[in-house]
């Protein structure tokens, strides 16, 4: 929306912009509804990127370059990063595979067990590490082709 308002000039998209953004500042590990996981009692929250804590990350990095400096988005940055970064050295320690809980990949039938590809782009290592260099290198050009202005 903010993107949408600096091409179309509306102040309405950058108004209902900032309402959402004000309300991600509420948001939490425990109130987001990011999976959860307990792997031989190492227990960590989804760091992917199309879901997971890294989606969380690179996309208050966007706001962030558009916006500029922001007292409450700096510090809501800087949990959300603290907590890849734990999640996801939880996960690189995992050697073996690591199963989605029950209920939370396919709701049609609840006892299926699906794995996470640790390699995956979206869902593994690859996505995290590519918001990780993002943020230190800053440069993303990269996301272009998911979409991102």
């Amino acid at each position: 929306m903010l993107h949408a308002n600096t091409i179309l000039n509306k102040s309405a998209l950058k108004s209902r912009a900032f309402e959402i953004l004000n309300k991600c500042y509420e948001r939490n590990l425990e109130n987001s509804g990011i999976i959860f996981f307990n792997v031989n009692s190492k227990p960590f929250y989804d760091m992917a990127f199309c879901h997971g804590i890294g989606g969380v990350v690179f996309s208050l990095y966007r706001v962030s370059k558009l916006i500029g400096e922001d007292n409450s988005l700096s510090e809501c940055f800087s949990y959300w990063k603290k907590e890849l970064l734990n999640d996801l050295e939880i996960f690189l320690s995992i050697d073996e595979d690591i199963f989605y809980p029950q209920n939370s990949f396919n709701k049609q039938n609840p006892s299926e067990k699906h794995t996470i590809d640790k390699c995956n782009f979206l869902n593994g290592v690859v996505g995290a590490g590519l918001v990780l260099q993002s943020i230190q290198y800053d440069c993303d050009d990269w996301a272009q082709f998911l979409g991102y202005h």
